[in-house]
């Protein structure tokens, strides 16, 4: 039988990206994609309850760089499920209201385990509930939610789906962020540096991430504890390397209501690196996806972190930016 409510998902190789398609109430889908190699998954559409698994359907599609443009035609068989129960409940916020309105786009959940190792997810609806259909099994229930709102998601819950039965996962209430970490990023000239993707991670693997204004200044809303803090260079529109270094991640500690700060100064390249891919024995490697990365050589052996790095192109040819002084390694 067709199936309507599926997303069928294709990942590339290295630099290849992503990309995502619906099926249509025929089942039937189309998808433009470019030359290389891509993982296909089944998995339901955002918002959709089903009665299916898409497990057995995951394929690994090749599509020729020689005599492009080719096409490919996909069978993709799910599973319907012989037996399932119900796992629902609603996502509220710290002082208990669960009206999220137009924000609920900003709040989602995932349910992952039971037969298959399934995962799914879905955003919540206007007043905060949300409703999976399930084989029976253990599921662990995550709470995902934009930083933007201030909010912070508590820790997993676990979940036992029964055949026909229904798992009410009652209220989970989000934390609130009352602390923050600013900061800025200037280039060793001094200059403020705008638009830098800034990241926040600590031991629970929870993640704040902004991007730095036009004075190079940001502001994250935090849990209170350890964090780590990095940043991310962003790339030129022209496909060139990027004019800076990225730098190593910093540690702070805040206190709830508290506020901490955490700037870098990043280093601008002057210098441009040019390299092959080759064998052994010195024979060009060509039409391989990858990449190349730089460290400093005064980091030990799996101990180090990437300052730049810059894929390889069709003909194995690379170029990657560094400063005018230094000692590097390339890998």
């Amino acid at each position: 039988q067709p199936v309507n409510d599926a997303r069928i998902i294709f990942l590339g190789d290295a630099g290849s990206g992503w990309s995502s398609v619906n099926s249509g109430a025929d089942g039937n889908f189309s998808v433009n994609l470019m030359p290389g190699t891509w993982e296909v998954m089944v998995s339901p559409r955002l918002g959709a309850s089903v009665d299916w698994n898409g497990n057995g359907a995951y394929q690994v599609l090749s599509l020729p760089e020689s005599n492009a443009p080719q096409g490919a035609v996909l069978d993709l068989r799910v599973a319907r499920r012989a037996s399932a129960g119900t796992l629902l409940g609603k996502v509220a916020r710290p002082d208990g209201s669960t009206d999220w309105g137009s924000y609920a786009s900003e709040v989602s959940v995932e349910v992952s385990g039971g037969p298959g190792s399934v995962s799914e997810w879905k955003e919540v609806d206007a007043n905060g509930s949300f409703s999976f259909t399930l084989e029976p099994g253990r599921y662990e229930l995550k709470v995902f939610v934009g930083s933007s709102l201030g909010y912070a998601a508590p820790k997993p819950r676990v979940a036992t789906v029964t055949a026909g039965g229904i798992y009410d996962s009652g209220d989970i209430t989000l934390l609130q962020m009352s602390s923050t970490i600013t900061g800025t990023l200037l280039d060793d000239e001094g200059n403020a540096l705008s638009g830098f993707y800034v990241y926040a991670v600590n031991a629970d693997g929870d993640m704040i991430a902004t991007l730095t204004g036009a004075n190079g200044g940001y502001r994250m809303s935090v849990l209170p504890g350890n964090w780590e803090v990095a940043y991310e260079t962003p790339l030129p529109f022209n496909g060139r390397p990027s004019p800076y270094l990225g730098g190593s991640p910093k540690s702070t500690s805040v206190r709830g209501g508290q506020s901490a700060q955490v700037s870098f100064i990043v280093e601008k390249t002057t210098r441009t690196v040019e390299g092959t891919l080759v064998t052994a024995d010195g024979k060009l490697v060509t039409g391989l996806r990858t990449w190349v990365y730089a460290r400093r050589a005064s980091e030990s052996a799996g101990a180090y972190s990437f300052v730049t790095e810059a894929y390889v192109d069709g003909l194995g040819r690379f170029e990657i930016m560094l400063p005018q002084v230094g000692e590097f390694r390339v890998g």
